[in-house]
């Protein structure tokens, strides 16, 4: 609902003969074909067929073979699914479009398509069989969380570091080219003392991953630990029992692993897209708001947000994701009078108009007054309940499709708009500023559309989340955003 404050004025695989070569590119064994003549032409004639061009089908991405390592956490003890953190991590993989393989010799879980997994509940770390593991299992990508068990057993902090450096160790002896990402063990609600012992093993862990990687090591830190932290309510609101996260505490485990994956291994920048062409709003990805009347669905390979009565047609991203050196972008192929793209860290999906009733969000409007004439921009936000905005429309003509986007830098966002989906116009820009969080905390994105049976239904295509190329805080060349995803 928009309030005008002028306060301010193929995935396809082909097999055929070849000799297999492989190259080592960054954290993965990439396998190209090295292929004789004749059947390079037979290939190739299969690749036109298929719309791929020949030359380009070296860059078809090999799959990244990640195994989840650990005790109960690991394997995903009090979460509803019994997937853990590997439940929220494989839909923020699959929708980034890594073509990843959780392996392992476990399985476990509901709800997600991928369950391998080797958490061991109840295990040491010394008790993790990590070298057979990896011979049954290779795995270009390790996730580590292990330790509460070793603490509860009495263990000290030096103790536990130690069996933690070996597990490292014969990782990086068992393959020197798998990345292995290091979390901080999470705190638990028990016992004071032991989580003294936890908090002071998690600080020499930064350093260890530091050692390692100065020794060559392809090793990364990911600090679940201080997410959970960061929260006062953390004992209540993110643990199932003493020891184990609940669904959400496992969710932020997931978006901290992805986050660390990602600034790290970044696959094609890509950390969200959907083209509507599956002809459902794919639940995997998206969220639409239970109100009555939201009317939202995918028609014609378009999303026609739509409500009736005075109510908002929305819907939200199933994950959340974080906004330092991202974009967020659409095209808006029908505005109407009053339709948003919004971002915001909470969300009710009981909501009867989206984010709006949330304590902090921004968002960027297409509107009219009065229903005729071109459409305008304005770019709103509430910050601690508090809301204002401002029309940033400049000298935008927009009678019909628009592209806007959301861009965050190292400091601020911006609302950037554009006719043609090449060329970008900041039309408004500040310092990020929601109270409660930075640019590094997870936000989930709301595509919405207010009182459409008088206002018009706002048609939408083609929304991605993008990872800035190079992580830079300044805007990479027009030809990084191609117009589609």
């Amino acid at each position: 609902m928009l309030r005008v404050l002028f306060l301010r004025n193929i995935n396809v695989t082909l097999r055929f003969y070849s000799q297999r070569v492989y190259k080592q590119i960054g954290d993965h064994r990439v396998r190209t074909f090295r292929t004789p003549r004749p059947i390079f032409k037979i290939a190739a004639l299969l690749f036109l067929m298929l719309g791929i061009h020949p030359f380009l089908a070296a860059e078809i991405k090999a799959q990244i073979r990640m195994m989840p390592l650990g005790n109960s956490i690991t394997e995903g003890t009090g979460s509803s699914h019994d997937g853990g953190y590997r439940h929220d991590l494989f839909y923020l993989l699959q929708n980034a479009g890594i073509n990843f393989n959780f392996v392992g010799s476990r399985q476990y879980g509901s709800g997600f398509a991928d369950t391998d997994h080797e958490g061991h509940p109840g295990f040491l770390a010394d008790q993790l069989a990590v070298t057979t593991y990896l011979t049954q299992n290779p795995a270009d990508i390790v996730f580590l969380e292990i330790g509460t068990n070793d603490i509860s057993s009495g263990e000290t902090a030096s103790e536990v570091y130690a069996d933690i450096e070996k597990i490292i160790d014969d990782i990086y002896n068992q393959n020197h080219a798998t990345a292995i990402y290091l979390s901080t063990v999470i705190p638990r609600k028990d016992s004071n003392a032991l989580q003294a012992t936890t908090a002071a093993l998690n600080a020499t862990l930064p350093g260890l991953v530091s050692a390692k990687a100065g020794a060559g090591y392809k090793i990364y830190f990911a600090d679940n630990a201080a997410r959970f932290l960061a929260d006062p309510n953390w004992k209540t609101n993110l643990m199932a029992d003493n020891l184990h996260p609940n669904d959400a505490g496992y969710t932020l485990m997931a978006n901290e692993w992805f986050n660390v994956y990602l600034a790290n291994s970044p696959p094609n920048g890509v950390l969200f897209a959907d083209d509507f062409n599956s002809g459902v709003l794919d639940p995997n990805k998206w969220l639409r708001g239970s109100n009555a009347g939201n009317l939202s669905a995918v028609v014609g390979n378009v999303l026609e947000l739509k409500s009736s009565g005075s109510v908002s047609g929305w819907v939200v991203t199933r994950q959340s994701y974080p906004a330092r050196n991202t974009t967020a972008a659409m095209k808006v192929a029908q505005p109407n009078d009053d339709g948003n793209l919004g971002v915001s860290p909470t969300y009710n999906l009981a909501s009867s108009n989206g984010i709006y009733g949330e304590a902090n969000w921004y968002r960027f409007y297409t509107y009219r007054n009065g229903g005729s004439g071109p459409y305008r921009l304005y770019v709103a936000w509430k910050k601690s309940g508090a809301e204002d905005g401002i029309d940033v429309t400049g000298s935008l003509v927009i009678n019909t499709a628009v592209y806007l986007r959301l861009r965050y830098d190292n400091t601020n966002i911006h609302f950037e708009a554009s006719l043609d989906g090449g060329n970008w116009t900041d039309t408004y820009n500040e310092i990020f500023d929601l109270p409660g969080s930075t640019l590094d905390s997870p936000f989930y994105y709301e595509l919405a559309a207010y009182k459409t049976s008088a206002k018009g239904t706002l048609v939408v295509d083609d929304f991605s989340i993008k990872a800035l190329p190079g992580g830079t805080d300044t805007p990479p060349p027009l030809s990084a955003y191609p117009k589609t995803c």
